[in-house]
């Protein structure tokens, strides 16, 4: 994000800084039968209208790492520069993506996907839409996931309170 990092809420600037853990409840949606098919070999957290959410994540100067607890469910992911991208390993899914300061929230573009290392054609890529804002002095986030030809996947959102570990 170079200089516009500066220019985010202080408290999405201390969300992404040192290590930090995320807690909160959240809801998690899922699609039809074949979405739920597709969050089950990707091993996506399960529907729920209250997951209590539990965020570990370190922010380092070569990559970021988050391992996120949907309710004892586990999904891990890694974070790497790459031009000027962000890339997102989760699991054999590679995420290619620009963060965007907008009013002081982030806002995340979506450019690529590869699986198992491959680049996928354009319309198989997942349109995610998400982002993160302060309201009100809380942190509140949105992932939503839709594909061509299945529609709605996934998503998750809610308010999580941010603390650094001891």
């Amino acid at each position: 994000m170079g200089s516009s990092f500066n220019e985010l809420s202080p408290l999405l600037q201390f969300a992404h800084t040192g290590v930090k853990r995320y807690e909160g409840s959240v809801v998690v949606k899922r699609g039809g039968v074949i979405a739920n098919t597709i969050c089950s070999i990707f091993r996506f957290p399960k529907a729920s209208s209250s997951s209590q959410l539990v965020v570990d994540c370190g922010h380092f100067s070569d990559r970021m790492d988050w391992v996120r607890d949907f309710d004892g469910f586990k999904m891990s992911s890694s974070f790497y520069s790459e031009k000027n991208y962000l890339v997102e390993r989760l699991g054999p899914l590679e995420m290619q993506f620009t963060a965007h300061n907008v009013n002081g929230a982030l806002e995340y573009q979506f450019s690529k996907t590869k699986l198992l290392g491959i680049a996928l054609p354009k319309f198989l890529w997942p349109k995610v839409k998400a982002y993160e804002t302060e309201s009100e002095g809380r942190y509140q986030f949105s992932v939503s996931v839709h594909m061509f030809l299945v529609g709605f996947i996934l998503s998750y959102a809610g308010d999580l309170k941010i603390t650094e570990p001891a």
